[in-house]
């Protein structure tokens, strides 16, 4: 854990106790689950990170801490967000979601919002509510991996083939777009192959080799994004296997297919995508 997290950690107790007597909250703190997520949380906060918390509660419980301060004009927003506050050496922000907002990201698929909901420090947590939310609903989301993993290996063979014409027409801007989201969804298929959901894109390559397949397929899969800086002078009407960026993405492509096969078996997706999107 990074110096700056075991301090901001420490700092976040203090805000919790303080916001336990809060005039608004202090009547419904046992009503309240708080977490702390982010960089802090995660333990490599650095001279840029702050302290994030959320809390949650049912919606009745939410609302009334809404209405209540704006009603004390500590804010002008009712939704319940961002509600700032400042401290010593370190800034910060917390706001207030129900519950059912909670096990929605695990109903609607949301997997940035589950990983989000997965890397926390509860702080505050009467009875396990917050816990046993996120435990069952990722039990749920990833009862069937593969359903997951087929839907994003589909979207790359989709994403692959809708480059061919930019190639050829050296549209190198809109081939550089479709390389950007080539990288994205390996990156993404690498945390669902471990069936685990995948961070947001700030994220996305900094934790990618504590995945199986990410961890081998790292180098290849950055150097196929940078590559396609070279998109500006695209040359026009050749084969496709001629462009690089054809080349090589098809090639991650087809070693993510192998790793799928190797793990969960033949799947007759894999070779006749075209016959499932």
């Amino acid at each position: 854990m990074s110096t700056k997290s075991i301090f901001l950690t420490n700092t976040a107790h203090g805000v919790v106790a303080e916001l336990s007597q809060h005039p608004v909250l202090r009547s419904h703190w046992e009503q309240l689950s708080v977490i702390m997520k982010g960089s802090t949380a995660r333990g490599n906060a650095d001279r840029y990170s702050d302290i994030d918390l959320v809390m949650y509660c049912d919606e009745r419980v939410r609302k009334t801490i809404v209405d209540g301060y704006y009603k004390a004009g500590l804010t002008q927003r009712r939704d319940g967000i961002f509600m700032f506050f400042d401290g010593k050496g370190y800034d910060g922000h917390y706001h207030v979601e129900s519950f059912d907002q909670l096990a929605g990201y695990f109903r609607d698929k949301d997997f940035i919002h589950i990983w989000e909901s997965q890397n926390v420090v509860p702080l505050h947590d009467p009875g396990g509510r917050f816990t046993e939310v996120v435990t069952k609903g990722t039990q749920t989301v990833f009862a069937d991996p593969l359903a997951h993993i087929k839907r994003a290996y589909l979207d790359l063979q989709l994403d692959l083939d809708w480059m061919r014409h930019p190639l050829r027409r050296g549209d190198g801007l809109s081939a550089f777009l479709h390389c950007a989201k080539i990288v994205q969804g390996l990156c993404r298929l690498c945390y669902l192959l471990d069936a685990r959901p995948y961070p947001p894109d700030k994220w996305l390559i900094h934790y990618l080799g504590t995945t199986r397949f990410g961890k081998q397929q790292r180098r290849r899969i950055t150097a196929y994004g940078y590559s396609s800086s070279k998109a500006q002078t695209l040359p026009k009407h050749l084969t496709l296997m001629e462009y690089p960026l054809y080349a090589d993405g098809a090639a991650l492509i087809e070693a993510a297919g192998q790793f799928i096969q190797r793990v969960y078996g033949v799947q007759d997706w894999l070779q006749r995508w075209y016959n499932y999107v």
